[in-house]
């Protein structure tokens, strides 16, 4: 997990009007950078008077986007937003997953749109990543991948046959991107001699079930593709440009 760090402002007069009645001057040591806020009140005054419990309504203040290159009010700062809001815009659904690192997770997927021209692995690919507040990665998490593949086989991913789609799972830093990619195949259930599936066949139980396993299918710059396709270098802008381009996996 990670903690994006943010630039600030505000305007003089929005901090002398949340401090009314505060001594607001320069400060001598750090003159044009800093301030120095300070109140005369005796200690024993009401402490909701004498510290302004409201503090600084949010709205005063703008965050610098430095992709964009300006400052932008706090309502409309991109990198404010947790990733339900951020990763929901542009199309990832949320998902629980169950995993060995974190325990019952949040994730998000996507599907990309079907690539015709693609001649290596599978043209389409479910991209997987988990929330900025969940606990662990996805990293050799082939059993919850699993189960995630099941669930969205029975949904959104019912018209697709598995060798149509691959299984990308993205854990992004602001200094690297890792990623996983998954085969999707049918498996059979085992024990697979007769008596056994002859009891499943009593029993309603299926002899076989969809599985992700760890396949390399496409290099680093297909996967950078994906990322461009699934729109995270737009959704994740406290992870630089350079970060997506020079993944190296």
């Amino acid at each position: 997990m990670y903690e994006p760090h943010l630039m600030l402002r505000i305007a003089r007069s929005a901090v002398i009007r949340a401090f009314n009645g505060w001594a607001i001057e320069e400060d001598d040591f750090l003159p044009g950078e800093a301030d120095l806020i300070w109140t005369a009140q005796a200690t024993d005054s009401d402490s909701s008077s004498l510290f302004n419990a409201q503090g600084v309504p949010l709205h005063n203040f703008e965050v610098w986007n430095d992709e964009r290159l300006r400052w932008e009010p706090w309502r409309l700062a991109d990198a404010l937003a947790p990733d339900c809001v951020r990763l929901g815009a542009t199309g990832w659904q949320p998902i629980g997953l169950n995993t060995r690192q974190g325990g019952p997770v949040l994730a998000y997927w996507k599907i990309t749109p079907p690539r015709p021209s693609v001649s290596i692995g599978p043209a389409c690919w479910l991209l997987m990543m988990l929330d900025e507040n969940s606990r662990g990665t996805l990293g050799s998490e082939a059993e919850a991948i699993t189960e995630a593949v099941i669930l969205l086989a029975n949904g959104p991913l019912g018209a697709l046959q598995p060798s149509q789609f691959g299984v990308l799972t993205v854990h992004a830093t602001r200094d690297r991107i890792w990623t996983e990619q998954y085969k999707v195949a049918w498996e059979s259930v085992l024990p697979d001699h007769l008596l056994a599936r002859v009891w499943r066949q009593l029993r309603g139980q299926p002899s076989q079930r969809l599985r992700a396993t760890l396949h390399h299918f496409i290099s680093l710059s297909d996967e950078i593709e994906l990322f461009r396709i699934s729109h995270l270098p737009l959704t994740k802008r406290e992870i630089s440009d350079s970060t997506w381009a020079r993944h190296p996996g």
